[in-house]
């Protein structure tokens, strides 16, 4: 017989968090703490590629991990394209990560998680966000 704390832990096994990020090692490195606490992902190694992703499958998605420096496409841009332009994204949580940009700049993203990083508050950050679409959509 399943308990409260288990059908939770089901629930946010169903949702996919995006990472988007041009460091691979990094995506690598996420993925493995994602994988160990049961965190479903995709990894995309670039900005288009990953708004590609996002676009393709907007409900996917229960948050974006998102590098805020790229070279093909920064994570500001892909913000205000998805805050502007896909009212299916439009609320979607966004977790801004960057070694160079500090808090106050990223008033749009939901969080902000500076380089290098806690994995332990990053694997808190996307359960928290989980948690609270689950509640949502409860």
């Amino acid at each position: 017989m399943q308990n409260e704390n288990t059908d939770a832990l089901l629930q946010v096994n169903d949702f996919y968090v995006l990472v988007i990020d041009d460091n691979l090692d990094l995506l690598n490195i996420i993925s493995l703490i994602f994988k160990n606490n049961g965190i479903k992902f995709d990894l995309a190694a670039n900005g288009n590629t990953g708004l590609q992703m996002l676009l393709d499958q907007p409900q996917k998605y229960a948050a974006l991990l998102l590098d805020i420096q790229m070279p093909d496409m920064n994570g500001f841009s892909i913000l205000n394209f998805i805050r502007k332009n896909n009212p299916p994204l439009s609320s979607l949580p966004v977790i801004a990560m960057s070694g160079n940009t500090q808090s106050n700049d990223c008033g749009s993203f939901d969080y902000f998680l500076r380089k290098p990083f806690s994995f332990d508050v990053l694997v808190s950050a996307i359960r928290e966000i989980i948690a609270e679409r689950i509640y949502e959509k409860g």
